[in-house]
């Protein structure tokens, strides 16, 4: 009978939670821990919260400026997270994270989701597009997309995004940092996208949040 339990339990599959990542001011800190991680249009209503986010003035304008007008929109509504650690070689001096000196949290996702049904989360840029490729004929360039994986009987731009299942989260967080920012360009986007041709997410939490329960320090 022992082993029979014994058998039971090694063939049981238990899925562990599934984490992800997202990067924030340091100046953000105190205030993630008590009120949790804000979507924009969230934050921007909060003079505090928005002012420990975006600390320079001139940035924090234009970052309001940006949500007011794009409130509708999905990023502006959603909370930004990586499907693992970024690849610290493509991290140069330029780019975001430590331009801002940003401090690395993660996310307990499938908690969060299982105790806010309601919340789902859109995968973005989850094939990438190439610039260099657009001088291409447009017949050449559909087979450079399709070699990529592009689904082109629904559209480039509903492959690259959708909403993702758990489980599909769970395919990309394991893999590799190098496999999953393979397509940035550090010469074309460091400094000016934080995560170009980089599968990542948007948590659209039904509540505008994630609570700190959900959210530790890496």
């Amino acid at each position: 009978m022992i082993e029979n339990w014994r058998r039971l339990i090694e063939n049981e599959k238990v899925e562990e939670d599934v984490y992800v990542y997202t990067a924030v001011t340091p100046e953000s800190e105190e205030n993630i821990m008590k009120k949790g991680l804000l979507n924009a249009v969230t934050l921007i209503k909060d003079p505090k919260a928005v002012a420990m986010a975006r600390p320079d003035y001139n940035e924090r304008k234009k970052f309001i400026e940006d949500v007011k007008a794009g409130s509708d929109e999905d990023h502006y509504n959603g909370t930004s997270v990586f499907f693992g650690e970024p690849d610290w070689s493509k991290i140069t001096e330029d780019h975001f994270i430590k331009k801002w000196n940003l401090v690395t949290y993660k996310i307990n996702l499938s908690r969060f989701l299982e105790d806010y049904p309601n919340s789902w989360v859109k995968g973005v840029e989850l094939l990438p597009v190439i610039s260099k490729w657009n001088d291409l004929s447009d017949e050449d360039y559909d087979r450079k997309l399709e070699e990529l994986g592009y689904d082109m009987s629904k559209g480039w731009d509903k492959t690259r995004q959708r909403r993702l299942s758990l489980d599909e989260i769970r395919d990309f967080c394991e893999k590799s940092s190098e496999e999953m920012w393979k397509w940035y360009d550090v010469d074309e986007h460091s400094g000016k996208y934080y995560a170009a041709n980089v599968p990542h997410g948007f948590i659209m939490s039904e509540i505008g949040r994630i609570p700190p329960e959900y959210v530790e320090k890496k």
